[in-house]
């Protein structure tokens, strides 16, 4: 058996490249970092639950988004890993918003790990071991899937929307895949007619390391965009884990909202059926005028 690995990478594909999306990663913390700043000074409820803002917290921001910009200057690797992360970290533990500097910084984070060869821009493909490249149809992707589930942990976040979409479609749904955007709360629809009864569920997909659990204000927002969109379910698809206030939230609307983590995901993948692989190729779910 060929030892392959799949690799799917949104970012740019040579080292110049991937300093070019660290470029974009800083000018992205330091407009979160003036957004929040302006909040602060208005006083809006979002900079956190309490609705308070310590200007320490945005000091420490500062001062770690100047790190993370003389990082980028001297091409320091290690030290923009490491600025970065930790300016993630931070903004995370004090309940700020940066899910999407989040997933840009992971993105980097894997285009520094992998070699040239292995970089291919928006495409998907497996490394053999004589770095032959292959590409990759969602139909093979999931095959490689099935044999091992935890190569899921190498997609992106907007790859691991695909899959999903992907899964629900090869069980008879009627898929749309949303545009990405920085707003959240969606990235599927699908439309179930089982027995001639129409079901809507609104799908959020959250591409997480094992050890980062989906937090009770994500599953929250899905039960608000739930509503907002008139469908039957919300349902959060996860490559990790649910903390115990998400779990007992969607516990207390058992009819509205569903939770999946990763043994969930693997059992979907497993029991595709075989015959399922001959259909249409990756987009036949492409957006589709508004529900």
């Amino acid at each position: 058996m060929l030892d392959i690995k799949i690799i799917m990478v949104e970012n740019l594909v040579w080292e110049k490249d991937i300093w070019t999306s660290a470029e974009a990663f800083s000018e992205d913390c330091s407009i979160f970092i003036e957004e929040t700043q302006f909040s602060s000074r208005q006083g809006l409820s979002q900079i956190n639950p309490s609705g308070h803002f310590q200007d320490v917290v945005l000091r420490q921001l500062q001062h770690l988004s100047y790190l993370i910009q003389g990082a980028i200057k001297n091409r320091n690797e290690e030290e923009f890993r490491s600025q970065s992360n930790e300016l993630c970290e931070y903004a995370l533990a004090n309940e700020l918003n940066v899910e999407h500097l989040v997933e840009k910084c992971e993105g980097i984070e894997r285009s520094f790990e992998v070699s040239e060869v292995e970089l291919i821009y928006q495409e998907k493909v497996i490394i053999l071991p004589n770095q032959e490249i292959l590409q990759l149809s969602v139909d093979k992707i999931l095959q490689e899937l099935r044999r091992e589930p935890q190569l899921v942990f190498d997609v992106s976040p907007r790859s691991f929307e695909e899959l999903v979409a992907e899964i629900f479609y090869k069980n008879g749904f009627d898929v749309e895949l949303m545009q990405q955007t920085r707003d959240g709360g969606k990235d599927i629809i699908a439309i179930s007619s089982h027995m001639g009864i129409p079901a809507k569920y609104v799908i959020e997909c959250k591409r997480y390391s094992p050890g980062r659990k989906v937090s009770l204000d994500i599953v929250q927002r899905l039960y608000g965009v739930r509503y907002a969109l008139n469908a039957s379910v919300g349902l959060v698809v996860t490559t990790s884990s649910f903390t115990k206030d998400a779990l007992k939230f969607a516990n207390q609307h058992p009819w509205e909202l569903s939770l999946k983590g990763y043994e969930s995901l693997v059992e979907w993948i497993i029991n595709l059926s075989n015959n399922s692989f001959n259909r249409d190729q990756l987009f036949r779910y492409a957006p589709k005028p508004a529900r």
